[in-house]
């Protein structure tokens, strides 16, 4: 079963769930997490802007381990 959320609260959601990731998440993980909330697919990268430039978030690159390329994606802003 799919849970479209209107817009509001898909950025609510999103700027949610990126604080329970310790305060990043790639962009990867960010699409599998909300690939069927999305109705036409470009709500994500919306809510996304949406909340950069609200300075809730930045863009950012993390690397998870010793080796390997970072993961870009978004962090929140302190």
């Amino acid at each position: 079963m799919r849970n479209y959320y209107e817009f509001p609260t898909f950025c609510e959601k999103v700027l949610e769930f990126i604080r329970q990731e310790e305060g990043f998440a790639s962009d990867y993980i960010l699409g599998r997490k909300f690939r069927s909330n999305m109705r036409r697919g470009f709500e994500l990268e919306n809510a996304l802007k949406q909340l950069e430039r609200e300075c809730h978030i930045r863009k950012g690159s993390r690397r998870t381990g010793e080796r390997g390329p970072a993961a870009v994606g978004w962090e929140i802003m302190e």
